[in-house]
């Protein structure tokens, strides 16, 4: 395994390659079950120092714009690596070894890694941190280990990457599901950070992490849909109002609206102005439910309708950008609670 060379478009594995390198990595899972402790903290090294070495270097790239690029591990080489770390991983969990080190090098890859390093990250070593239905085991990593570091990552950048780790876990683990629930369920609908996390993905240059972010919205919709409970994301100052809220009492009204807003940002990806016209007396209705009700909650943020009017003033098409931007200039918004610093922003 260590002197494994694969060549190929974009350092991919290619067959046979693929295939032996799975069944070396089996063979040594094999043996490392009957291996000691040491022995298996020994052979686990040389890759948990192969993916320091490839992080640390991919960390001096990202933060050293326009100067040369250091020579990096190829990319064949760190694809071999994690593809060992996917099965010593169980074994490494057991033995509580190096599973801080192995949780924090694993992370940063997805923040900081090529596309094809992310994603194998989040498919393949990320699902094998986690622990599996029922385990009696505490040393597994939990949903909530990892979003509490997730979500101090700096913004700018790392937005597409939380996007990918995300969509990629298991939907039960991030939204609660009802009474189904597994105990380790993280329900992100109650995180400030989240709904942050969503609406940067919404107004995204790339179209997959836009798409990753309507995915968690849909997801997180759905859920509050079915479990009729009361819900508010968390506040960020006393100033602030919550960014998502569910209530049985006002669930009715709350879908509706949701499924507009749904309906006008998936419209939005389309250029077409015969397309796009159809939405604005949508976007007026959701924009009058900001204004709060008589128990001083609004049904819908504002912050929402500014994600939507982005994506209208960044269309390709010109005359979708002009009618949007008039449309958006006849609302008065000192009619609604915009906050001073959102439209700055904006």
């Amino acid at each position: 395994l260590r002197g494994l060379r694969l060549e190929g478009p974009g350092g991919q594995f290619q067959e046979p390659g693929r295939r032996l390198v799975h069944s070396l990595c089996a063979l040594l899972h094999a043996c490392c079950r009957q291996a000691p402790p040491t022995l298996l903290q020994d052979i686990a090294g040389a890759p948990l120092r192969d993916l320091r070495r490839y992080t640390e270097e991919r960390g001096r790239v990202a933060s050293a714009e326009g100067e040369e690029e250091p020579q990096s591990l190829e990319l064949s080489d760190i694809q071999v690596a994690i593809e060992v770390l996917v099965k010593l991983a169980p074994l490494l969990l057991e033995g509580g070894i190096g599973v801080e080190e192995l949780l924090s090098l694993t992370l940063t890859a997805v923040k900081v890694g090529e596309d094809s390093v992310a994603s194998r990250m989040v498919t393949g070593l990320i699902p094998a941190l986690l622990p599996n239905p029922g385990s009696s085991l505490h040393k597994y990593p939990t949903v909530e280990d990892i979003w509490d570091r997730v979500k101090r990552w700096e913004r700018t950048g790392t937005v597409s990457r939380v996007l990918l780790l995300l969509s990629s876990l298991p939907h039960h683990l991030l939204i609660c599901t009802g009474d189904q629930s597994p105990p380790e369920t993280l329900d992100l609908r109650t995180s400030a950070e989240f709904w942050e996390v969503v609406q940067r993905g919404l107004v995204q240059p790339d179209n997959t992490s836009r798409k990753r972010a309507m995915y968690l919205l849909k997801r997180a919709v759905d859920a509050s849909n079915t479990l009729q409970s009361e819900i508010c994301s968390e506040y960020k100052a006393e100033s602030d109002t919550c960014l998502f809220w569910w209530s049985g009492e006002k669930g009715k009204q709350l879908i509706q609206l949701w499924e507009n807003y749904i309906l006008i940002m998936e419209t939005l990806e389309e250029n077409q102005v015969h397309v796009i016209r159809p939405i604005f007396p949508r976007l007026k209705s959701l924009m009058d439910a900001t204004v709060c009700n008589d128990q001083g909650r609004a049904p819908f943020h504002t912050s929402w309708l500014l994600c939507a009017y982005k994506r209208m003033f960044e269309s390709e098409n010109k005359t979708a950008m002009k009618e949007g931007l008039f449309q958006f200039l006849d609302l008065g918004v000192m009619k609604y609670p915009f906050r001073t610093r959102e439209l700055c922003e904006f």
